[in-house]
Parts: C-alpha cells; sequence; structure tokens
C-alpha cells in the first residue's frame, strides 16, 4: 500500500514538473534572461526548421556559443538575444504565451484538486452522517487500518502484520478442470504457535494463489473485469494497490484478550480487480470479498465453495457509500468513509451478523470467535476499502 502512495504522489509530481518546465522556464528566459547581441554562424537542418548557431558575449565579458532559438537563416547577422535555462533565445512573445499556459495549466490543476477535495469531504460526510443516524439495536464499529473500536472509544480489536509463522504460501494451486479458478477450500495457513495467540496451522490447508489466480469461489462468481483503465500512471497505481507485497498480504485481527479473531488475506490478482479472503482462527477460508465492478464499486462475498453469501454495492450521492446485502439483497449494513477512518454499521437481525461461537468480551459490539461471516467480512472490507476500491 505504501508503494501506491509513493508512486502515486511521486508520478504526479514528476507529471506536474514535466508539464510546467517548459512554459516557465521559457517565460523566465524572455522576462529575466540576460540580454545580449549574437553573430548567426552556421545553419544546419533539424527537425521541422533549420537550426541555427551563434556567438555572443555575456555580461560577465566570456564568449559563449551555441544553438539561438528562433533563428532559422541569416548567417552573419547579428541578432538580439536572452539567455535563460534553456540557452539562447531570440524569439520574442513567448514569455505571455507561455504564462497563458501556465496560468491555463494551474487552473485546470486547482479546478481538478477542488473537484477531488469536494468529492472526499462529500465521502467524510456521508460516513459521519451514517455515524450520526444510526438505528436502535444497529452495531457499530469504527475502523482504520489498525483497529476497530466503538463509538465510545473502546477497542473491539487491533490489526498487525502476520507473524512470519504465519504467512501464504507461494506455491499456486492446480486450476480446476474446465475452469479458469483455482482449486482448494483455503487461501492461507498458518503456524502453530505454543501460546496460542498467533494464527494456528490449518490442516490440509492448501496455498494461496499466485498473481492472476483465483480461489475456488470462482466456480460459481463471475470472473472480474480487467482493472486497466487506459491511463499508464493510474493503471500502475493501482497494480501496486491490488498487488501488495508479501509482507503486507497477510494482517490478524487480535481480541483485546490476545487471541486471534480471524485473518485478512490480500490476494494478488495481477491486473484483475482486487480481491481479499477472510480466513478464521484456525487459518480455514471463511469468506472471499471479490471486486467484479470497477465503476460504479461493486463487490460479491463467497463462501469457501463459491455460493454467494451477499455483496456490497456503491450508493449515494456520487457513490459516497457502501452498501453491504445479504445473499437474498436485503440490505444489512454500510460502509462510510469518515475522517481518517471507516464507519461500518449492521443492522440488526441479519443472517450471517450473527456470532455462532463464543464471544471474546460481553457487549453487543464485540467481535466473538467463530462469529458471524458476513460481519467479519464487512469488517475486512473496512480495513481494505482502500484497495479493493481503488
Amino acid at each position: 500500500m505504501i508503494r501506491a502512495r509513493i508512486v502515486a504522489i511521486g508520478g504526479a509530481v514528476v507529471v506536474l514538473v514535466a508539464a510546467m518546465f517548459f512554459p516557465v522556464t521559457t517565460a523566465y528566459t524572455e522576462w529575466f534572461g540576460a540580454r545580449a547581441v549574437a553573430t548567426v554562424t552556421r545553419c544546419e537542418p533539424g527537425g521541422k526548421a533549420p537550426r541555427c548557431h551563434g556567438t555572443w558575449v555575456d555580461a560577465g565579458g566570456r564568449h559563449r556559443s551555441g544553438v539561438i532559438a528562433g533563428v532559422t537563416d541569416g548567417v552573419g547577422e547579428r541578432v538580439r538575444i536572452r539567455t535563460g535555462p534553456l540557452g539562447a533565445s531570440a524569439q520574442a512573445g513567448l514569455g505571455w504565451t507561455s504564462v497563458i499556459i501556465v496560468v491555463v495549466f494551474g487552473v485546470a490543476l486547482l479546478a481538478g484538486f477542488v473537484v477531488v477535495a469536494r468529492r472526499f469531504r462529500r465521502m467524510r460526510d456521508a460516513g459521519e452522517a451514517l455515524l450520526a443516524g444510526v438505528a436502535p439495536g444497529a452495531t457499530v464499529l469504527i475502523v482504520d487500518r489498525e483497529r476497530v473500536w466503538r463509538p465510545d472509544g473502546s477497542t473491539v480489536a487491533v490489526l498487525r502484520p502476520a507473524p512470519p509463522s504465519a504467512r501464504v504460501a507461494d506455491a499456486r494451486p492446480a486450476p480446476r478442470s474446465g475452469s479458469d479458478t483455482g482449486s482448494g477450500s483455503d487461501t492461507g495457513s498458518g503456524t502453530q504457535s505454543g501460546s496460542g495467540t498467533h494464527p494456528p496451522a490449518h490442516a490440509g490447508a492448501r496455498p494461496g494463489p499466485g498473481p492472476g489466480e483465483h480461489p475456488p469461489a470462482h466456480a460459481a462468481g463471475t470472473r472480474p473485469q480487467r482493472g486497466k483503465s487506459g491511463a499508464p500512471l493510474l493503471d500502475g497505481v493501482r497494480w501496486l494497490w491490488y498487488n501488495p507485497p508479501e509482507g503486507e498480504r497477510l494482517s490478524v485481527a487480535y481480541g483485546p484478550d490476545g487471541a486471534v479473531l480471524f485473518m485478512i488475506n490480500r490476494i494478488p490478482t495481477g491486473w484483475e480487480l482486487p480481491e481479499t479472503a477472510v480466513l478464521g482462527p484456525d487459518g480455514a477460508l471463511r469468506a472471499t470479498i471479490r471486486r467484479t465492478v470497477r465503476h460504479p464499486a461493486q463487490l460479491t462475498l463467497l463462501d469457501p465453495e463459491g455460493a454467494r453469501l451477499g455483496g456490497i454495492t456503491s450508493t449515494g450521492s456520487g457513490a459516497t457509500l457502501l452498501t453491504l446485502v445479504d445473499a437474498t439483497g436485503r440490505r444489512v449494513g454500510a460502509v462510510g468513509r469518515g475522517r481518517g477512518r471507516r464507519v461500518l454499521v449492521l443492522e440488526p437481525g441479519g443472517a450471517g451478523l450473527e456470532p455462532g461461537g463464543a464471544a471474546v468480551e460481553q457487549g453487543g459490539a464485540a467481535l466473538e470467535r467463530d462469529g458471524g461471516v458476513l460481519r467479519d467480512a464487512a469488517v475486512a472490507f473496512a480495513v481494505d476499502l482502500g484497495r479493493l476500491s481503488a
């Protein structure tokens, strides 16, 4: 994830500097460049027009020579020039042209920034509104990449990178006959630790899929769309989001007592839209969150056998909210982007939201061991929201 942010910021800076360099240096040369009188010494064919060289004496009395921009003939003639970062230029009037280019580009850049800022503000406001309008009996969780907590600030779970013993294997599953999907019932495994606070081994667990391959849930789902948009820089950033390095793929959710609640496995998908697997404390696959439509964002939740558990769709003006539905299409929750966090609201009585095991701690918003699969998938989606919705 860090790589994607670095590339996005670095790429934007490179594009901005490259786009502005020539207009800015041209304007600087015409308005502030040192004045001199040059003698044209020779002209030679080059590009659309001949290139002429000349000699001149700079303000310090030193003899200079080089190409004179804006001169295409007149060997032996003397011309007035200005010198700047790109050399000598006899072109007049480009200063204002360059300023106009800079202003237009700056206005367009500012307008784009305002549009993006307003969109993020709408998304944040939608998340805060979701938090403020919770129905009685609903479960409210606030999530970031490191913690899950209640609105009162009490911690429900903490998320940490998986220890080396719990990493996903590098080998790839064999494809199913007559299908483009991977096989096997699990996407990752851990290694048993003596303390019980680390992800244990899962008997018979098969390794996770490699780039471009998919877990068995593909058997009943459609193959995701390609993630390419046609913009090389944006596509490159998306590729980095979709394919995190090995050290960032597997995260573990620990309860307040240190017990493993579930694990999140960010599966590399190459150029295809991303997907994330939710693993139980024993390392067994519980659900797959698969992005199936790039815009507006649509995701499908599948069980280990490929049956549909539910879905996530963009809703609201400008797709500011993401709605969670069960297998019947009934709304059971929503996710909103807050200020530096994600707000997850789970409605009462939703199938797959209720716990099926022992509670880690008392309270309606607690996460339980072997609890509701839809709920855990919703928490995993909120944690991995940036990648799954990029």
